[in-house]
Order: C-alpha cells, then structure tokens, then sequence
C-alpha cells in the first residue's frame, strides 16, 4: 500500500510559523520559560522551541494541551479568533515570575512581603505628589 508524501508547501511553512509566534506571545506574556511551559505539558524544552520556531507542526492534542497550558482557547492559538485573552496591561515576564515564587511561600511570608511592597509603594505615590 503507498504511503502518503508528505508535502511542505510554503503556505504551511508560514502558518506554522505564525502559530509558532502565538506560543511564543502567550508563553511570554504567561510568564514562562520554554522549559517551565515544557515541564507543564509533558515535553522537552527542545520540543517547545521547535514548535516556536515552525519546524515541527502541531497535532490537535498537542494544539489542545497548548492551549490549556496558556490558558487561552485553540482558536486564539491557531489565530482564528481576533479576540485574545493577554490583556494590555499584562505584567512584565520579571513581576509575573516573581508572584508565581511568592504565591509558593507561607500565608505569614506572603504578608510580609506584600507589607514590604505596599510600603515601597506607598512611598514612591507620597514623592510624586
């Protein structure tokens, strides 16, 4: 029985590295490394980046794992949807990778370090007034 060729038309080769570019928009603005989103689906970060770069495709389960991992919906990966879900006003990949280590740490050290920020905010407000 003959095996069905695999043909690589640019028209693929662009689309795939569009959606390559989404993972890696919603990777950043989630505030993960290619090895923490790898880690989180089950993959090596080898993997990941070729998915971003669009040398490797995406299957529907992996498009489906994706998605749940950036906590956005399959069409907005895909980029069938216009309407995406990272707002504007997304914390930087630095503040982002910061909370997820503070939200890790004890009720009483959470507060502490929220006290310490409010302080810091609290006085950088005073001086521009």
């Amino acid at each position: 029985m003959p095996r069905p060729r695999k043909v690589q038309s640019d028209q693929s080769e662009a689309s795939g590295a569009l959606i390559g570019a989404r993972i890696k928009k919603y990777r950043l603005a989630r505030g993960f490394s290619q090895a923490q989103l790898a880690e989180k689906i089950g993959l090596s970060r080898e993997a990941i980046t070729a998915y971003e770069s669009g040398r490797m495709r995406l299957l529907d389960d992996m498009i489906a794992k994706l998605a749940l991992a950036l906590s956005i919906s399959a069409d907005e990966l895909l980029g069938l949807k216009k309407n995406e879900t990272v707002p504007a006003d997304m914390p930087s990949v630095q503040i982002a990778r910061r909370m997820q280590r503070i939200k890790k740490l004890p009720a009483a050290e959470q507060k502490a370090i929220l006290k310490n920020i409010d302080m810091f905010l609290k006085a950088a407000e005073s001086e521009q007034t």
